[in-house]
């Protein structure tokens, strides 16, 4: 499984980002090889319309199964969940890692719609 947070810079001890579309960098840890890696999203603050879209299409040939963030916009979120991604609202005072074992003890709320 590859978990996706959002993040404000390329460390995981860092704060999570609460944009998901615009998100600065977005930290992948991937549970069956037990490794992690960061993607810079930074280019997304120059569109002027349809970063999370774009967004979307990068995270699903990505391979992502789940994405924790502040919030993921209408038109996105159908996209990703039309592929099966499950998206969840983190906690945008903790870190990238705190988000994710957060994830991992099942504490983190679900976005449905």
């Amino acid at each position: 499984m590859k978990i996706l947070v959002t993040a404000l810079e390329k460390n995981e001890n860092r704060l999570m980002d609460v944009r998901f579309g615009r998100a600065l960098y977005w930290y992948i840890f991937d549970t069956e090889k037990n490794e992690s890696y960061f993607i810079d999203n930074s280019r997304s603050e120059n569109f002027e319309h349809g970063a999370g879209m774009q967004a979307a299409a990068n995270v699903i040939d990505e391979g992502v199964d789940v994405i924790i963030t502040g919030s993921v916009g209408p038109k996105a979120f159908n996209i990703i969940k039309n592929k099966g991604i499950k998206v969840y609202r983190g906690n945008p005072e903790k870190s990238v890692i705190e988000n994710l074992k957060d994830f991992e003890k099942n504490i983190l709320e679900e976005q449905i719609n």
